[in-house]
């Protein structure tokens, strides 16, 4: 087939939180958390087609998660038929020198995109935060927390001993300035009146002027557009006056510091026109998400339109994800392996559509799982055993560091393929979120891991390697070596060319008038010396040039 396949991304419906009683506690968690992992393909299709279910999901009675999950099994019972033998056609996937690019969007350098959240609790597990190949850490810096008995005195202690921890293991911090102070009279509100917002503007000056020259980034309030966390309940108004106040007071207290609004609960475009026409844009060096979605590959459709509104008002301030993960408690509970590998397969998929979409921050929620409500979205258990998830971050983590991001191959309908350049190789980072499953192949010089790093197997079909993606399975990194070095020494008369035996798969060509594509395979013999391949050329045939072919 031919390797211009355009790429298309299809639009798989709205999303948004669906909100319920846990344990005496308001949790929110995506549509995804209501679908049962069986389902999950069916249910994405099947959203893009009517808007009944839609409208469904929407009423009250559908935030009942088991309610959900007996529809959709209902719907899966008629719809297996129609899309058990979905199969598209094999995607031939050339070698990286034959390889059309997308360009990358945003910075080439994904690792120092990457973070997760930790809570107080977790600063005995940050080792894992860097096993997991990680460069930010988001914690809170809560007002209340540093300033606790006397206006205008505040007490870092805590937040220091975090901080030299941080330090000593490369890591930066994203502190989230959050939260009211009783001595402001906020109560457990956030600040509401111009006494309280120039109250938590010293505290953000003070916060950025004290952890200056340590990197440290600052994130204003965590999700005011819901109640959880703007009680009694959001007041767009109020939030402007506070984000105008806390980035301009974080920008007096470290002019070189980098800060970003408060990142919204879901895809919330409604809420950040409304800040941004009330001016709380200006000074922000991002402007905070956390999307949630029903599936990693909903942002590539939903995040344009927040882009083309943030432009109204702003130029070039990006979007950055502050949060975003996925729960083994969507799959069946953090005891099935079968939720925990699923888990791992939507981390790594997550990561690369961030990577894909530009985020120059993107923040897994979060490290460790928590004990309160079987909150499961950790890469860390309750007993500090390392999940697939894990190794499934540490994998991609080790795939892009030390290499570029190059961009985006084109590929067939749902298969996605970002590629990484560096240490010697080419990587491409491959899946595949459609019904059915995917065939490709490559070519017998990469080699292939899975999701958690693994080597895979490839069966040997017609002089190529061949494999099969299924949504289920989640990326494959294929390694691709680079280009074999071709060398060329005259000598007595005589031409010799040589290049790696281990570039088996590579034909030497001849040109004698580069100003027509007329190249010809170099029939003399090849010996091998050491580990080079040598071929010896008579320089009595005049002007001839030559390459190496990729077969």
């Amino acid at each position: 087939m031919s390797d211009e396949v355009v790429i298309r991304v299809e639009k798989l419906g709205k999303r948004y939180r669906i909100r319920h009683q846990q344990q005496g506690g308001m949790r929110y968690k995506t549509l995804r958390d209501v679908l049962a992992d069986g389902t999950k393909s069916v249910a994405r299709r099947l959203w893009s087609m009517t808007s009944v279910l839609c409208h469904l999901h929407r009423s009250r009675a559908a935030r009942n998660p088991f309610m959900n999950k007996s529809i959709l099994i209902t719907i899966l019972v008629f719809l297996i038929p129609m899309v058990a033998f979905a199969r598209a056609d094999t995607f031939d996937i050339p070698n990286p020198s034959r390889q059309q690019i997308i360009p990358a969007v945003g910075t080439n350098d994904l690792v120092s995109t990457l973070g997760i959240t930790i809570h107080p609790q977790d600063t005995d597990i940050l080792d894992a935060a860097t096993n997991a190949g990680l460069t930010w850490i988001r914690a809170d810096l809560r007002w209340f927390w540093v300033e606790t008995n006397t206006l205008g005195v505040y007490v870092w202690d805590w937040h220091d001993n975090l901080n030299a921890l941080l330090q000593a293991r490369g890591l930066k911090a994203l502190w989230l300035l959050n939260n009211g102070n009783p001595l402001y009279g906020t109560g457990g509100s956030r600040p509401t009146n111009a006494f309280q917002v120039a109250g938590y503007g010293d505290f953000c000056q003070a916060a950025a002027a004290h952890f200056a020259g340590t990197g440290a980034r600052y994130e204003i309030m965590n999700e005011p557009n819901i109640a959880d966390f703007w009680y009694p309940s959001p007041n767009v108004t109020q939030y402007a006056a506070v984000a105008i106040e806390g980035i301009r007071r974080v920008h007096q207290g470290d002019s070189n510091a980098l800060v970003t609004t408060g990142g919204m609960a879901g895809m919330d475009p409604g809420f950040i026109g409304q800040y941004l026409a009330l001016g709380a844009g200006p000074g922000a060096n991002g402007i905070g998400e956390h999307p949630y979605l029903l599936t990693p590959e909903d942002i590539f459709t939903q995040l344009p339109p927040l882009q083309s509104l943030i432009s109204q008002y702003l130029t070039n301030v990006p979007v950055w994800n502050t949060e975003c993960g996925y729960s083994t408690a969507s799959y069946g509970g953090d005891e099935l392996a079968s939720a925990r590998t699923r888990q791992a397969v939507m981390l790594a998929r997550e990561l690369l559509c961030c990577c894909a979409v530009g985020f120059p921050m993107s923040i897994l929620y979060n490290l460790r799982d928590s004990t309160n409500g079987g909150e499961n979205y950790g890469l860390v258990d309750t007993t500090n055993g390392y999940k697939p998830s894990m190794f499934a971050v540490k994998t991609l983590t080790s795939v892009a560091r030390g290499r570029q991001y190059g961009g985006m191959i084109p590929t067939p309908t749902n298969c996605y393929a970002l590629r990484f350049d560096g240490l010697g190789t080419s990587v491409l980072a491959l899946w595949y979120a459609g019904l059915g499953s995917q065939d490709y192949t490559v070519s017998t010089n990469a080699t292939v891991v899975d999701v958690l790093g693994t080597n895979i197997s490839l069966s040997a079909v017609n002089g190529r390697l061949a494999g099969t993606l299924l949504e289920t399975n989640g990326p494959v990194y294929i390694y691709f070596p680079f280009p074999p070095l071709l060398r060329a020494t005259l000598s007595r008369g005589a031409l010799s060319i040589t290049w790696p035996s281990s570039a088996t798969d590579f034909q030497l060509q001849c040109n004698i008038d580069l100003a027509t594509t007329v190249w010809v395979d170099v029939t003399n013999s090849v010996s091998i010396t050491g580990e080079l391949n040598q071929v010896t050329i008579s320089t009595t045939n005049g002007q001839a040039f030559y390459r190496l072919k990729s077969q």
